[in-house]
């Protein structure tokens, strides 16, 4: 339960971002998440897909936002989402997805007091930004779920 409630404020966060191209915004309806049977959907009114696996409790979100945030870089993006909240970056990578740069980020973070851990995957194509989150207050429970939800992100229709 405390994770939905961090993920929520998450949302906020990033729905609260000024950088903007002055163009209404839109969602993909060709992006499609595809992950394995040990993903079960929730419900999430913010997010276009939300999954949480139960043996570890890794909830991961993405999200499609068309046209709004074309001009703005990967990197502030990433500092625009998280807001105003007090985080540290444990790690970041450039990486190939969809053969666009995309950028990875491994972040530690409080979320209303409580120690949250973040994989954050962004990337931007045909004038539209795609985040994946994958969400854990347990460190070595996330980084256990590391490599099926980059798998999850690279079998996504975009």
């Amino acid at each position: 339960m405390k994770l939905l409630f961090i993920v929520n404020i998450l949302f906020i966060l990033a729905s609260c971002s000024s950088i903007t191209s002055g163009e209404p915004d839109k969602k993909n309806e060709k992006f499609h998440l595809h992950p394995t049977e040990k993903w079960i959907a929730i419900d999430s009114d913010k997010a276009d897909y939300a999954f949480i696996k139960n043996d570890t409790n890794s909830i991961i979100f993405a999200n499609s936002i068309c046209r709004k945030y074309e001009n703005s870089s990967i990197k502030n993006l990433m500092y625009s989402m998280l807001g105003n909240t007090d985080y540290k970056i444990l790690n970041e990578k450039k990486l190939t997805l969809f053969n666009r740069a995309s950028s990875t980020y491994e972040i530690s973070t409080k979320v209303d007091g409580i120690a949250t851990f973040l994989n954050i995957i962004l990337l931007k194509k045909d004038r539209c930004i795609y985040d994946f989150v994958m969400i854990n207050t347990n460190q070595a429970k996330l980084t256990k779920d590391v490599t099926d939800f980059h798998n999850i992100v690279k079998a996504s229709d975009l």
